[in-house]
């Protein structure tokens, strides 16, 4: 018979030590710290404009709006004045639907500030006499009776709106009737006021959060003077 080897001893192993413990802990806060402050380095030296698609709609009837104005603009400051970092237009296509592609924009630490970017969509039958027809925000009293507006094919006008994406112009201009805070999910509708011959017909408007939108835009003096503008009369005496 052979005869009996010794069992091997098991090799105690020793549980790691409270220190080791604590110092794996410590280098995961760290590198968490260090993560995290890199983000927020680079979020305000970097800004974003995602990519941006929605569809056009009249407001009363769902139906989308092909051929309609649409101006994507985003700004900073820098010295107190604002300076455009990027400006596209675009207009609506057979289906009401427009898309921008992302971009990005670094910033100079401490000379220059986000403003943020804002959309506008206009009827192309209206022209804008602003400033700036692209950025900033919509107002209705640039319409008078002296813009230069069409109707060949009986189509009704459509009130401007603009988008708002930051916190600042959130602020430095209210929004509502004509301003509205920028937000698209997937498949967004833009709905478009149309000029309605008075403001009672609003309660035609689907989203019920608009009737009160359709109502004081429909009983501006911008909506008088588009109203004047459409009617025959209105088309003898430019002629």
């Amino acid at each position: 018979m052979l005869p009996n080897k010794p069992m091997p001893e098991r090799v105690k192993t020793e549980p790691p030590s409270t220190f080791k413990r604590w110092l794996k802990y410590l280098r995961l806060v760290f590198l968490s710290l260090l993560l995290l402050f890199v983000s927020i380095i680079f979020y305000s030296l970097v800004k974003y404009v995602p990519p941006i698609s929605a569809t056009v709609v009249d407001a009363t009837t769902g139906k989308p709006l092909p051929g309609m104005n649409v101006c994507l603009q985003a700004r900073i400051s820098e010295f107190g004045s604002l300076k455009v970092l990027r400006e596209e237009q675009t207009r609506t296509n057979s289906f009401g639907r427009f898309s921008f592609t992302a971009s990005t924009h670094p910033l100079t630490p401490l000379l220059q500030g986000w403003e943020g970017y804002t959309i506008k969509v206009t009827d192309p039958k209206v022209k804008d006499k602003l400033v700036q027809p692209c950025g900033g925000y919509v107002t209705l009293n640039y319409i008078d009776e002296r813009q230069e507006v069409t109707t060949k094919d009986g189509t009704p006008f459509y009130f401007p709106v603009g988008l708002v994406r930051h916190l600042g112009w959130n602020y430095a201009y209210p929004l509502g009737s004509s301003n509205r805070k920028m937000v698209f999910p997937l498949g967004a509708h833009i709905p478009l006021i149309p000029v309605l011959q008075n403001p009672e017909q609003c309660q035609s408007v689907r989203d019920s959060s608009l009737v009160g939108v359709c109502r004081e835009s429909n009983g501006s003096a911008a909506a008088y003077f588009l109203r004047r503008a459409s009617t025959p009369a209105s088309d003898s005496t430019a002629h």
